[in-house]
């Protein structure tokens, strides 16, 4: 085996920002971790003596420390492959049929980790990232080493989870998130990573169940929700992620459910819940998300059960059954 130079390479993952704020916050995390632009860390190697040396490799060879960022795919090419301090295999890369690069980056485990098909003076091409099984999570092309454009994500049974933009590496404009069907799950905008500006939910029959607004990846705006036949299901309005103003609930039938209003994320004020067929079932005080003064509830005949003022409680006499009621 030809005896080759020693890179000493360290692959970190740019962290997501991703708040788990919401539903569409946990789903990101799940299906784009570890997905994004790896950087190298620097490590300084002043002598190469220092560290033992790699299998096959005769002493005293230099070990070089780079930058993902830097590497060239025709130097890759004719001075690899490259190992860490350990020997182990980190870096290959191999000419296509077609003229192209093919750099193949590995685990620590030595399973691929993902493959590159660029040009010979730079990282400008595709690239694949695939699982410990080999099987591919996100397919993408890429400038400078850096995904641009249109890229695809996929799940750990192949079907595509995820399609999103990339600008310089970050996730920047439209993204789409998919069921295992096929149909959208989820539409949103992101700037650099973080929601901004409409977002779109889907119920399983792509019927859509929500509409929010987002500032600074937090729920900012008007906010409505509609049941899977089309009948609103709710109504909100949020301001730097709290709730904010009044919050309006709906029955599938269309009839409303509740009503509350919120400052700051916390319920103040007169709260009210009905039945399906109209009638009055609660009536509360609220002062900083506490119940705070007059607080009613009602039988469903619409009499009232139990009031209670403060600390005092007490059961109301039955109201006389009207005559229709009667036998």
């Amino acid at each position: 085996m030809r005896a080759g130079p020693v890179l000493a390479l360290s692959l970190a993952l740019l962290p997501l920002r991703v708040h788990a704020q919401s539903e569409v916050g946990l789903i990101l995390n799940a299906i784009f971790q570890g997905l994004q632009t790896a950087e190298a860390i620097r490590r300084s190697v002043e002598d190469s003596r220092q560290f033992p040396a790699p299998p096959e490799e005769p002493p005293g060879d230099p070990i070089w420390n780079y930058q993902e960022s830097s590497l060239v795919p025709a130097e890759v090419l004719h001075k690899g492959p490259y190992r860490n301090i350990s020997g182990a295999m980190i870096l290959s890369a191999r000419q296509t049929p077609q003229g192209q690069v093919e750099m193949i980056f590995y685990r620590a485990d030595g399973s691929v980790s993902r493959r590159e098909f660029v040009r010979f003076d730079r990282r400008d091409g595709r690239r694949i990232d695939l699982d410990e099984k080999g099987n591919r999570t996100a397919d993408g092309i890429i400038r400078n080493g850096l995904p641009e454009g249109d890229w695809q994500f996929y799940s750990a049974d192949g079907k595509l989870a995820a399609e999103t933009n990339m600008e310089a590496g970050r996730m920047t404009g439209p993204q789409i998130l998919f069921n295992a069907d096929g149909r959208q799950r989820a539409f949103n905008t992101l700037v650099d990573g973080r929601r901004q500006g409409p977002a779109t939910l889907f119920h399983p029959d792509g019927s859509v169940s929500d509409n929010l607004n987002y500032a600074d990846d937090k729920l900012d705006g008007s906010a409505q929700g509609w049941w899977p036949g089309g009948m609103p299901r709710y109504t909100a309005t949020w301001k730097n992620g709290m709730l904010e103003g009044p919050s309006l609930e709906y029955f599938p039938s269309g009839a409303k459910r509740s009503e509350a209003s919120y400052v700051l994320g916390k319920k103040d004020g007169i709260a009210r819940t009905w039945g399906e067929d109209g009638v009055l079932l609660v009536e509360e005080s609220w002062k900083d998300d506490q119940r705070n003064g007059l607080v009613r509830e009602f039988y469903p005949d619409g009499r009232l059960k139990v009031e209670t003022r403060g600390f005092r409680q007490g059961e109301f006499p039955p109201a006389p059954v009207p005559r229709w009621k009667t036998a």
